[in-house]
């Protein structure tokens, strides 16, 4: 109770030692390797919160997607690319995983030149969110890169029309615009 009371108020030094002596009595407590590493990440320690939220996983803490979340994130500060992608392959598995959660995971492996994760990762998340104006604005970016532009195009109209103002819908337009020689339209996006 007073590691957990610590973190919640910010005495993260007071938090970390209450908690360190109840693992030494509990060594096996996903909970308490969970608040551990909420800490380190605090005190972004990524390395040392890395370190007790793969435990916390291997100890069978749940909701495993807020870990995996933790975890992606720290991994893309410390410049672990391939971990980030293998910890992203375990959340887009899970069936908790949200909207906002498998559109990151894309944007991320598209922004990395992961073509095969991003792939697999589209098809997934618009099996589970069709109507997605964001998922279906990545696979436009997706099938442009993989030069199907004329589907690119079909899917960046059907979100433009939806929503005008859509980012990523926008930069897929111009750039698809900008690739016809339409240097006109693509100043418009």
């Amino acid at each position: 109770i007073v590691g957990f009371s610590s973190y919640m108020i910010g005495r993260y030094d007071r938090a970390q030692a209450a908690l360190s002596k109840y693992k030494k009595l509990e060594p096996k407590d996903p909970e308490s390797d969970f608040l551990l590493g909420l800490i380190h990440f605090e005190k972004w320690d990524y390395e040392t919160s890395n370190i007790f939220f793969n435990n916390a996983v291997l100890g069978g803490y749940k909701p495993k997607t807020v870990v995996e979340r933790k975890l992606a994130y720290n991994y893309y500060v410390l410049g672990l690319t391939k971990n980030m992608f293998q910890v992203l392959g375990y959340l887009v598995l899970e069936p908790d995983i949200t909207q906002a959660d498998m559109s990151n995971a894309v944007y991320l492996a598209l922004s990395n030149d992961e073509m095969r994760s991003a792939g697999e990762w589209i098809k997934q998340g618009l099996a589970k969110f069709p109507n997605s104006q964001d998922l279906l604005a990545l696979n436009a970016w997706y099938l442009r890169s993989t030069n199907n532009n004329h589907a690119a195009k079909i899917i960046t109209d059907g979100v433009l029309t939806r929503n005008p103002n859509h980012l990523v819908g926008l930069v897929q337009a111009g750039i698809l615009a900008y690739n016809e020689w339409d240097k006109v339209k693509a100043w418009e996006h």
